[in-house]
């Protein structure tokens, strides 16, 4: 057997098996990784399920998200945002990529709640991250995990729940007697 065959040998059986251990699927997080996470994407409020809905409602609008289903039914809010790049950094990546070229951000978000009894709701902030691309298909799509992102996330929607709250709170109020 010559050099360049025993050679040309080992390199496709190095290749084959650095792409077997490249498409081996990722292992799975440590239970407390799960657990951590689950805690950073999860908040209780003092308040009805109706209130907490609305104010997630008005948060994704308020923060220019689509929403793409709302069902207080069935305690769900999955909304989507895309972050387009503009002008040149479009113009060259669709000139040199292609329908393949990176357009921009693709966010999905989705709150599910839960009514713990007449007066207090749970709320779970899912949120992933991927590329669009000109072709309107998406990549690389992943879970987005850091917990400091949950919590704005769910500060900034305590805010508007407290609001929500207060608003519906004077709306009820009986009017003074003059």
């Amino acid at each position: 057997m010559s050099i360049s065959r025993t050679f040309g040998s080992c390199a496709l059986a190095g290749l084959l098996l650095g792409m077997g251990l490249a498409c081996q699927p990722p292992q799975p997080p440590h239970p407390d990784q799960v657990m951590a996470l689950r805690q950073a994407q999860t908040r209780s409020f003092e308040v009805p399920l109706d209130t907490t809905f609305k104010a997630a409602t008005t948060y994704l609008q308020d923060n220019f998200y689509q929403i793409r289903q709302a069902s207080k039914e069935n305690g769900l809010i999955s909304a989507y945002k895309a972050q387009d790049l503009s002008g040149g950094a479009k113009f060259w990546g669709g000139f040199l990529g292609g329908a393949a070229a990176k357009k921009g951000d693709t966010y999905d978000v989705t709150f599910t709640f839960e009514a713990m009894d007449d007066c207090n709701t749970r709320v779970r902030c899912n949120i992933t991250h991927g590329v669009s691309n000109q072709g309107g298909g998406m990549s690389d799509v992943q879970a987005v995990t850091d917990p400091a992102l949950y919590k704005s996330v769910l500060d900034s929607l305590s805010v508007e729940v407290q609001r929500k709250h207060l608003t519906n709170t004077m709306r009820q109020a009986p009017a003074p007697g003059l």
